[in-house]
């Protein structure tokens, strides 16, 4: 019996203190800035898969981990810019990166992941003694990048207003979640010279990347503040187009569905109003709906999983997989 608990926090701790070595320098204000966000927490997720599906083919971690690492710099990279576009004051719990240094600041900061992201690609081992592993690692990494950034665009448009379809939806998850779970997948494969095992690395990781964005996005409509540390309806509250938003415009009864309309994004909400709402909402079957469709995700991730050599990493990832749609944070 595998302890995914326990490898995700030993992961993490050495991604950690990674991160930590690489984000030093001068001047002290752009790393103190670079840093604040990765500080401030992250469960390291990414990394892991790395690590994992390098460990699948008996790599050991020390070689791999600066290319974990890689994967997180991009990730915090997109959320330094992301909080700047969207206004955002708080993330993991923190005044976000440009609320404590400026914009002109925050900007700066995330560019500077962006580049250390590859850095850290050229000092891990695994790659570096393979030409042509480096080669498709810089081309995963850019590739997600620019898929990031095409999917912020997508992102911003929808904020502008008009419908949005389960197609839009989709577009958006594969774009914004699932890309970097892909990189992080192909990095572990192209790390390890396995190539022929990339399309199936790349299948688990989409499919992982859907179903970790739906029980999000569902968590976010009704979750449970005391254990998502997110206000009841938050996502109704920031007008967000989710796919459990959508189900619940097309399943509430006409009262509530129109109750929905005007509370979603409207800034000022009733919080009785919207603690009614989100009960109809969990007595409309969307929640069990969202989680089966995270569920076929999960089924056809592991079954991808299924052709990687067994052992200890494969069942870890597994593990990872089915607590992604079980989890209730």
């Amino acid at each position: 019996m595998v302890d995914l608990k326990a490898e995700l926090s030993r992961v993490a701790s050495e991604v950690n203190s990674y991160l930590e070595s690489i984000l030093r320098g001068e001047p002290k204000l752009l790393y103190e800035a670079a840093y604040h966000l990765i500080g401030g927490g992250g469960k390291r997720l990414r990394p892991f898969v790395v690590v994992e599906f390098y460990r699948m083919f008996g790599g050991e971690d020390r070689d791999v981990l600066p290319a974990a690492a890689s994967v997180e710099l991009i990730h915090n990279f997109t959320l330094v810019h992301d909080d700047i576009m969207d206004r955002d004051d708080f993330r993991r719990g923190i005044p976000t990166v440009h609320r404590v240094y400026g914009e002109p600041m925050a900007i700066l900061a995330g560019d500077a992941l962006f580049a250390k992201s590859y850095m850290a690609l050229l000092e891990s081992e695994a790659l570096r003694r393979d030409p042509e592993a480096l080669r498709r690692a810089v081309e995963s990494i850019t590739r997600a990048t620019i898929v990031l950034c095409e999917g912020q665009t997508l992102d911003y448009q929808l904020s502008k207003g008009g419908e949005f379809s389960a197609d839009d939806y989709y577009r958006l998850v594969r774009a914004k979640t699932s890309s970097l779970f892909v990189a992080s997948a192909e990095l572990g494969v192209i790390a390890s010279s396995r190539y022929e095992y990339l399309e199936d690395a790349r299948g688990f990781a989409d499919n992982l990347g859907i179903a970790f964005q739906l029980v999000d996005d569902l968590l976010g409509l009704v979750g449970d503040p005391a254990v998502t540390g997110k206000p009841v309806g938050s996502d109704v509250r920031e007008g967000k187009k989710t796919l459990p938003i959508a189900l619940a415009l097309e399943r509430l009864p006409r009262e509530e569905s129109e109750l929905l309309r005007r509370l979603w994004g409207s800034g000022s909400v009733d919080e009785r109003q919207l603690k009614e709402l989100v009960e109809a909402i969990r007595e409309s079957g969307v929640e069990e709906e969202v989680r089966r469709i995270a569920e076929s995700h999960v089924a056809k991730s592991i079954g991808h999983l299924s052709r990687f050599p067994e052992g200890e990493p494969r069942e870890l990832l597994r593990s990872f997989a089915e607590f992604v749609v079980a989890r209730n944070y």
